[in-house]
């Protein structure tokens, strides 16, 4: 007998097979949470989105119908900034697809341009491989000229050299993400990357000897390499340096669509893996979540459903979730409380917040206050990871939008913009439309927006 399946939200998605738009519903069941979507020409195409129905259906409820509603809201922290299309390393899941590119390289003054009008957020440099364009450590300078805070997002194949790595701090550079698929020996090679596994290690291992804070980011595929991201925790268990993981998941993008598609991973799925090496209880993640995008709402930072943050507390026995350090029971209870509160004036709602969550804390909270309010200012303004308490360990967990989990109450939210050169005009994008518009336009996007126009 087939699951009875119920309907958690109506939404407009998108047919993998002809990229046409098409009705689509997030439905759950007692085993798990999909995004369903019937095409009159290819039939019904089911996503999964979590194993745990129920309590999946309860967080988008809690997203969208208590705190979101049916608007973007928040502001947009970080802008990724495409400075070439050239990359040394070729993923086969590559969902930018550099063999097929839609920006330009970007000239000195276009970086100048990009430098004036986002001087209020942080900009991540990227491409490709950003290390490849020859003027990368100049448009660092600039920035640290101009005030502006940056990032370099690299797959680390060139800062295996430690002199780069120092040129790099010289230049401005206050942290590096650096992005890999395998960490320990020991996981087959399904995505034929492994072979750059040392040169990834030895770039760690050389920012750190130059001084520069790290975001380690590795990128999954379901039932390949999870275990990449409990090896990677483990290793940041002893060094503070490392300051964030940023989790990615394989996104069914660009010459990613080349991959077989139950290779994407969703957040959810990855919370799984995290819950399955560290135990305790399952439903307090589900409540962290929910406190999470309650915090970033009133920070007024953009949220997505489609990003799960946690947090880590570095110990000497090594990494342990914060979950272990809060009452999660009161916690459970100081939110179900603040929702009446959520839609009120930000002060109020703020204040509220405050008083519900002091149930959450117990004799094991005290010793980490500070670092956690040192985490909260942080955040503030710009994201500035490379101040996190050496205490704490934020894990973002995160997958792009793309066909295959297209949710068009999702897509818009996304918490990063882009900025790349297209036809000579420096263009606005937004992360996760600019990625899925790879292979699709959907009818309704909002086009990129060249500046000045």
């Amino acid at each position: 007998m087939a699951e009875e399946l119920r309907t958690v939200r109506s939404t407009v998605s998108i047919c993998p097979d002809c990229m046409r738009e098409v009705p689509g519903a997030v439905m759950a069941g007692k085993d798990g949470a999909w995004l369903v979507r019937t095409c009159p020409d290819h039939g019904e195409y089911r996503f999964p989105l979590s194993r745990h129905g129920e309590a999946y259906a309860d967080l988008d409820r809690f997203f969208f119908d208590v705190i979101e509603g049916r608007r973007a809201a928040g502001r947009i922290t970080n802008y990724w900034v495409f400075l070439t299309n050239r990359c040394q390393q070729k993923c086969p899941y590559c969902s930018v697809n550099t063999d097929s590119p839609f920006h330009d390289d970007m000239k000195e003054e276009d970086f100048r341009q990009a430098l004036r009008e986002y001087r209020g957020t942080k900009l991540t440099l990227s491409g490709g491989e950003p290390t490849m364009h020859p003027q990368c450590l100049d448009f660092f300078r600039e920035a640290r000229k101009m005030g502006v805070a940056t990032q370099l997002a690299t797959n680390g194949l060139r800062l295996a050299d430690l002199e780069f790595c120092r040129q790099l701090k010289e230049a401005g550079v206050t942290e590096v993400r650096i992005s890999m698929e395998y960490w320990d020996e020991g996981l087959p090679d399904t995505t034929g990357m492994a072979h750059h596994r040392e040169q990834k290690r030895k770039a760690v291992e050389n920012c750190l000897r130059a001084g520069i804070p790290v975001i380690l980011s590795p990128t999954l595929l379901k039932g390949c390499n999870e275990r990449t991201l409990l090896e990677t925790l483990a290793y940041a268990a002893d060094r503070p340096e490392i300051k964030e993981l940023s989790v990615n998941g394989f996104s069914w993008n660009g010459s990613g669509t080349g991959l077989a598609r139950d290779l994407m991973i969703m957040p959810d799925e990855m919370v799984d893996v995290i819950h399955g090496e560290y135990g305790g209880d399952r439903e307090s993640y589900f409540t962290l979540a929910k406190t999470m995008f309650a915090a970033l709402h009133l920070l007024n930072i953009r949220l997505c459903l489609n990003t799960q943050v946690l947090v880590f507390v570095r110990r000497r026995e090594g990494m342990r979730p914060v979950n272990e350090f809060l009452n999660m029971r009161g916690m459970k209870r100081g939110v179900a409380a603040w929702e009446r509160f959520a839609r009120a004036p930000r002060a109020v709602s703020l204040a509220a917040f405050c008083v519900c969550m002091l149930p959450a804390l117990s004799l094991r909270t005290v010793p980490l206050l500070w670092s956690l309010a040192l985490l909260v200012f942080s955040n503030l303004s710009r994201i500035k990871i490379h101040r996190y308490p050496a205490r704490l360990l934020p894990v973002v967990l995160n997958t792009n939008c793309s066909p295959l989990n297209a949710d068009n109450d999702i897509v818009p939210r996304c918490m990063s913009g882009n900025l790349f050169m297209s036809g000579g005009k420096l263009t606005e994008g937004m992360s996760a439309l600019t990625l899925r518009n790879r292979v699709h336009r959907a009818d309704g996007d909002a086009p990129a927006k060249h500046r000045g126009e």
